[in-house]
């Protein structure tokens, strides 16, 4: 409600669901995704939209065109992390009154030089 965060999930599931949906085009995430079924590098985003949402899950659709039938789409629930997200949240909190300083600090040179 503050305006510091935000969120944007590829689609709401009825009242406690979402999708997030991810192509496959390079050969390191698809590698990854697709073959060896790690899905990591995509999870602080999900707990965040999780997290602004106060959704429960996750249907994490990863989409590779160049490959075979069957072998195209993947589908995987991805539950509400309560733990993960609290570390996540103060990340994202230490972050903003990092980037707060700063500013702050900025704007003190640049009125002493104006």
């Amino acid at each position: 409600t503050d305006g510091k965060f935000g969120a944007s999930p590829d689609g709401l599931v009825d009242h406690d669901g979402m999708v997030e949906i991810k192509t496959m085009v390079s050969s390191d995430t698809l590698f990854k995704a697709v073959v060896a079924g790690e899905h990591g590098e995509y999870i602080d985003q999900i707990n965040g939209c999780l997290w602004i949402t106060g959704r429960a899950w996750c249907d994490l659709i990863t989409w590779a065109p160049d490959m075979p039938p069957g072998l195209q789409m993947t589908i995987i629930r991805i539950e509400r992390d309560d733990d993960a997200i609290e570390a996540l949240e103060a990340d994202l909190i230490a972050f903003e009154r990092l980037v707060s300083q700063y500013e702050k600090k900025l704007a003190q040179r640049l009125a002493v030089a104006a």
